[in-house]
C-alpha cells in the first residue's frame, strides 16, 4: 500500500537557507500585481512558523512564502485575492507555504554543521506539495532513485487506504504529521523544497549497515546530541514514561493517535541546539534515506524514532537513537505510523 508523509519546513532563526528564496505572501492590498510586490524581501518584524512581516522595495507585506530556486519574481493574483503565485514554483496561502525551521548541528567531526527540521513534516505542509505542477516537482528531483520511478510512484497523494485507519487525525489535523507516504514521497517532498531526505553527513544516501552511526547518519547524530552513544533516547539515557507520545501515553486503535507536532514539550534533548528538534522519538517514524537493494525489483528502506505504538523501554530499541535494524520497509509501502522529516547540508 501507498502512503504519505508531509515534511514543511521553515527558514531556522529566520534566515534565508541556501537554495530557497523567500517572498511576501500577501494580496497586495490594494495594490496592482507586480514585480515589487512578489521580489525578495527583508524580514522587519519578529518572525515565528506561522505570520511574519516583510518588506519588499516598498511594499510591507504580512504573511510567509517560499519560492523555489530559479522561480521568477512575477506576483500575479489568482480568483481568491489571499492566494498569490510567483510563477509557477512559489505559492502561498494565508500564513503561506510554511517551512519547518531548521536546527543547525554540529558534524561530529567538529568540521561544520547540518540542518535537521524542528519537527516531523505536517498535513498542512504536505497538502501543498500536492498542489505543485507536476513539472516542478520532476525538475526537483532529477533522477528519481531506484524504485521510485513514474511507474512505480505515480502519485504522492497519501495511501486511501491508509488515511482510513482508526489511528490516523480525522479533525483539526493541520498541525499533525503527514503519514501514510511512502519512502518515494518522502524523499520527493524533501527535494522539492529544496532540502533532503535526512541521510549521510556531509551529503547522500547512508550506508544501510551504518544507519545508526554517529558519525555518518544526519538523524543519528542529531538525536545522540551530546550524550556520546546511540543506545539512548533524546531526552536522556533512560526511558521514560509520559515525555514523548509514545505507547505510554495508551493510544489505541479506536481514536487518534498522533498528536499536533511540538505538543509534547518535552520530548526533546536537554542542551543546546539539539533542545529545539522535537519528536525524534514516538509520534511518527520517519523515513530515512538509507536504503537496501534486496533484488532488482525491490529496494527496502530504513525508517526511525519509532510511534505512537511503541512503548518506551531498553527493549523497544526503535524509540531509541540507536534504532532497528528491523525497521525496514519497501520504497513503496505506506503506514499510518510513518512520516516525514527533511534534513539540509
Amino acid at each position: 500500500m501507498k502512503r504519505l508523509v508531509l515534511l514543511l519546513l521553515t527558514l531556522s532563526g529566520c534566515q534565508v537557507v541556501a537554495g530557497l528564496e523567500d517572498f511576501t505572501g500577501v494580496s497586495c492590498q490594494g495594490q496592482a500585481p507586480t514585480e515589487a510586490c512578489g521580489k525578495c524581501g527583508t524580514r522587519t518584524a519578529s518572525c515565528d512558523e506561522h505570520t511574519s512581516t516583510w518588506t519588499s522595495g516598498s511594499t510591507s507585506c504580512t504573511g510567509e512564502g517560499v519560492c523555489l530556486a530559479g522561480a521568477t519574481q512575477a506576483c500575479t493574483t489568482g480568483s481568491d485575492p489571499s492566494m498569490q503565485t510567483c510563477s509557477s514554483s512559489c505559492q502561498w496561502g494565508s500564513c503561506g507555504p510554511r517551512l519547518t525551521p531548521l536546527t543547525m548541528v554540529p558534524r561530529p567531526d567538529g568540521t561544520g554543521t547540518f540542518g535537521i527540521e524542528q519537527h516531523e513534516v505536517t498535513r498542512e505542509q504536505y497538502a501543498q506539495f500536492l498542489q505543485a505542477p507536476a513539472s516542478d516537482i520532476a525538475a526537483a528531483i532529477g533522477t528519481p532513485r531506484a524504485g521510485c520511478d513514474a511507474t512505480q510512484n505515480p502519485s504522492y497523494e497519501p495511501d486511501a487506504t491508509c488515511m482510513k485507519e482508526p489511528t490516523v487525525c480525522t479533525k483539526s489535523c493541520n498541525r499533525h504529521p503527514q503519514v501514510c507516504v511512502d519512502w518515494c514521497d518522502a524523499y520527493a517532498y524533501c527535494k522539492w523544497i529544496g532540502r533532503r531526505l535526512c541521510g549521510k553527513i556531509g551529503g547522500g544516501p547512508s550506508d544501510i549497515n551504518e544507519y545508526n552511526s554517529l558519525t555518518m547518519s544526519q538523524w543519528t547524530a542529531a538525536c545522540v546530541g551530546t550524550q556520546g552513544r546511540v543506545d539512548v533516547f533524546p531526552y536522556g539515557p533512560e526511558p521514560k514514561e509520559g515525555i514523548c507520545n509514545d505507547g505510554s501515553n495508551g493510544c489505541t486503535n479506536l481514536n487518534t493517535c498522533t498528536v499536533e507536532v511540538g505538543q509534547e514539550s518535552k520530548c526533546h534533548a536537554a542542551s543546546s541546539p539539539y533542545d529545539t528538534v522535537l519528536d525524534l522519538s514516538g509520534n511518527v517514524a520517519e523515513w530515512e534515506d538509507a536504503c537496501d537493494l534486496v533484488t532488482p525489483q525491490t529496494t527496502r528502506c530504513q525508517v526511525r524514532g519509532g510511534s505512537y505504538y511503541d512503548y518506551p523501554d531498553r527493549l523497544t530499541t526503535s524509540l531509541q537513537c540507536s534504532g532497528n535494524s528491523q525497521a525496514r520497509f519497501e520504497t513503496n509501502a505506506a503506514y499510518e505510523y510513518i512520516g516525514v522529516r527533511c534534513c539540509a547540508d
